[in-house]
């Protein structure tokens, strides 16, 4: 027995553990996203200032960038767009002063890059006082890797982050000793790998662009079979999701060489409550992917967080139940992958019905090594 018992202690010693979480505690405004081994996102403190925070396996978070609160009266700042690649981070900040009256709140936008605590941008306006000229140049998104580094330009007045079908947008890349200005007058969504460049044109095609050669190389998506969600990996291969008649949805990548597969397909009603979708708003089925080492990480039925090789069995890292709803974003790296959580908490409102979900606690930032 004794012998037995040895052989049994030595095979579970001997046995791989199982990857233990790393939880991170804080109000989640933008991001998470990977950077090599950590996770980093964006958030707001209780005096409002907003910072950039990093977190390895293991470890604690630490503040990487703070912005601290503006002076101005009825101003406020936050993070409109944040990305993170090799040990380098960027951000797009946005400055908006609240008039007060139905007039929208007028805002101005800022990119900073560097090194996670070296980032470097213009001074921040502490107020806005007028309304910009519409030819003004205006960061909305950024995308970063190492050299590379894509930022969404439009050349229309931003008021609270909302977006405009009439505005002029372009995408303009440095990196390499090169600089690239692509149009993209409905481009959004940008993602960035090796040198590779992919973006969402609109809401039913994806594009990816080849930065040392200049070009686009490939569109997918029509109006008859959107394509959505995009990412893309170091070899040039993306992932999107494609929506097909009859609310068939489908997780697809194809290669640099043009070859397509289907990683995963479900029927999903593109109009769903917030029950069905974790809380993100009722928007039905979510395209949002994420691709790296020949793994994508994709949301089912909105409640199902799942890692996937095509041809593979799927693996759920995260199930998002009423008590402990998704928030932010996603990301995945060669080795680990990151989400948000968050607690809500559903107040009576006058007639004693349920209203809307109130987020009780702070949310968790979750690292998780593959």
């Amino acid at each position: 027995m004794r012998l037995l018992a040895g052989m049994v202690l030595a095979l579970a010693s001997a046995a791989p553990a199982a990857a233990a979480d790393t939880i991170g505690h804080s109000t989640v405004t933008d991001g998470p996203v990977i950077a090599d081994d950590r996770a980093v996102w964006a958030d707001e403190t209780p005096s409002r200032a907003i910072r950039v925070l990093t977190m390895r396996a293991g470890g604690r978070p630490a503040v990487a960038w703070r912005w601290a609160r503006p002076a101005g009266r009825r101003t406020d700042r936050a993070v409109w767009s944040l990305a993170a690649g090799g040990r380098r981070s960027a951000a797009i900040v946005g400055t908006c002063t609240h008039p007060g009256t139905y007039e929208l709140a007028r805002c101005a936008t800022r990119a900073f890059s560097g090194p996670f605590t070296r980032m470097r941008g213009p001074r921040l306006p502490e107020r806005v006082d007028r309304r910009c000229l519409g030819d003004v140049r205006h960061p909305r998104e950024v995308a970063i890797l190492h050299r590379w580094i894509a930022t969404l330009v439009e050349r229309l007045c931003p008021a609270m982050g909302i977006e405009s079908l009439g505005a002029r947008r372009r995408i303009e890349v440095r990196g390499a000793g090169r600089r690239l200005e692509i149009p993209a007058s409905r481009g959004f969504g940008l993602r960035l790998a090796g040198r590779y460049l992919a973006w969402q044109d609109g809401f039913s095609r994806v594009v990816l662009y080849d930065l040392r050669r200049g070009e686009i190389v490939r569109r997918v998506g029509s109006t008859r079979l959107r394509a959505a969600g995009v990412d893309v990996q170091a070899d040039g291969t993306i992932a999107f999701t494609r929506f097909g008649p009859g609310a068939r949805v489908c997780v697809t990548t194809i290669s640099r060489a043009g070859g397509e597969h289907e990683v995963a397909c479900r029927f999903e009603s593109t109009v769903a409550s917030d029950a069905q979708v974790g809380g993100s708003g009722g928007i039905g089925a979510d395209p949002s992917v994420a691709i790296a080492a020949g793994r994508v990480l994709y949301l089912r039925f909105g409640s199902k967080l799942v890692l996937q090789r095509t041809g593979g069995e799927p693996a759920v890292l995260a199930r998002f139940r009423p008590q402990a709803q998704r928030v932010g974003g996603f990301d995945l790296g060669p080795a680990s992958a990151v989400w948000a959580r968050q607690r809500p908490r559903f107040a009576p409102g006058p007639d004693g019905m349920p209203q809307g979900p109130e987020p009780v606690g702070k949310p968790q930032v979750v690292l998780r090594r593959l």
